[in-house]
């Protein structure tokens, strides 16, 4: 009768609400009186949501929309979630309800996305308090998921000696971790984990030390500025996350509502608009145009001015010459400059973008005026 108990103390709008239990005579089983929360669970939609590795946006009625649809309908790009505001929006309530056990001092440890239902309006909801336990005696208990657990819950299940008990900022870790699956469609360590896995040999310690490493902060799909919130709950040391999960809601609304004001913040309008979206073609065509007439001119002086030419050679290597390496030098700079201009065009309308693609950005950018004094040496 432990999850009946736990949950009948705990009266939250995100936690999914005990009304009574009952003991089976014939079966022996508990049974309990639940609130019914007519939607999916968090598993199935992030299975859903990230099954053909879309990268479309999710807003807030693409939500509402998904979840209204039947189990087994199918993907849409609509279906996707690159929302950080939606993200947060879920992890905050969730941080909430997970504050609300902690102060009734209980710890989930079991917090995953098959125990988090979504109602059909975006409502999520902590459910499956089985394995909870009063925060005092969590170091003496062992259960959970091992793909979500905190790396003190898993040394104690190995049956190691941990530097911190289970307890409260272990549930904040695997918070962590679930809003990380939500906004990229992996664990932050899945990778590697299933690397160890593959092996067949059940090497729990190789997927502890990998567990027991922080989340690289230059190593994410997910948005730089919601990679930097979860990171601090999922570290290592336990004593480096946040000292509550109501300072990680915090944080989840904070990045929320900044997210919100940079939405909408006006966007420059007209020719300012359109200058800020094309800037690097306005670039290449004005650094184009003094080149053209540059090489014009300087051919026309070699042509009438310099004595002694062979013009009829002059013309065959003149036509040769700017015929085939002029167009490569153009097509070369073009090239490079889309490919950074499809990232540039997405900072300049305040996407999110994640903290991988703006690393590439960065290099990109750094090798443009490197790639111009190349193009421009071997076009003259």
């Amino acid at each position: 009768a432990g999850e009946g108990r736990s949950l009948a103390r705990l009266k939250h709008p995100n936690i999914v609400g005990v009304y009574g239990e009952r003991i089976d005579l014939t079966s022996g089983c508990l049974l309990l009186w639940m609130q019914f929360v007519d939607g999916c669970t968090l598993a199935g939609l992030i299975q859903r949501l990230h099954g053909d590795d879309l990268q479309q946006t999710w807003s807030e009625q693409d939500l509402l929309g998904f979840l209204a649809k039947s189990p087994d309908a199918t993907n849409t790009e609509s279906e996707t979630i690159r929302s950080v505001e939606s993200v947060c929006r879920i992890g905050a309530a969730l941080a909430e309800a997970l504050d609300h056990a902690h102060r009734s001092g209980i710890t989930h440890r079991d917090i995953k996305p098959a125990n988090i239902l979504m109602g059909r309006d975006g409502t999520a909801l902590l459910a499956d308090f089985n394995l909870a336990e009063e925060t005092t005696a969590c170091q003496d208990s062992m259960g959970g998921t091992i793909a979500y657990m905190a790396p003190e819950q898993f040394s104690q299940l190995l049956g190691y000696a941990t530097a911190h008990p289970v307890g409260p900022r272990s549930d904040l870790y695997s918070l962590g971790m679930v809003l990380w699956e939500l906004a990229s469609g992996e664990r932050p360590h899945q990778p590697a984990e299933d690397a160890v896995q593959q092996t067949g040999r059940g090497r729990w310690h190789e997927l502890l030390l990998i567990r027991e490493t922080d989340v690289p902060a230059d190593h994410s799909q997910v948005p730089i500025g919601l990679a930097m919130v979860l990171r601090r709950a999922m570290m290592a040391d336990a004593s480096q996350r946040y000292p509550s999960a109501s300072a990680m809601a915090t944080a989840l609304r904070g990045l929320s509502e900044l997210q919100q004001a940079r939405r909408r913040a006006p966007m420059d309008a007209g020719a300012l608009h359109f200058v800020r979206r094309n800037l690097l073609w306005i670039i290449l065509v004005g650094g184009l145009l003094p080149h053209i007439a540059a090489s014009v001119m300087q051919s026309y002086y070699n042509w009438i001015w310099v004595p002694g030419i062979d013009k009829d050679a002059f013309k065959k290597a003149f036509i040769t010459y700017n015929v085939v390496v002029y167009p490569a030098c153009i097509g070369w700079l073009a090239w490079n400059l889309y490919r950074f201009g499809s990232g540039y065009r997405r900072v300049v309308e305040r996407v999110p973008v994640p903290r991988g693609e703006l690393r590439k950005l960065r290099s990109r950018l750094l090798r443009l005026p490197r790639q111009f004094m190349i193009a421009s040496a071997v076009g003259w």
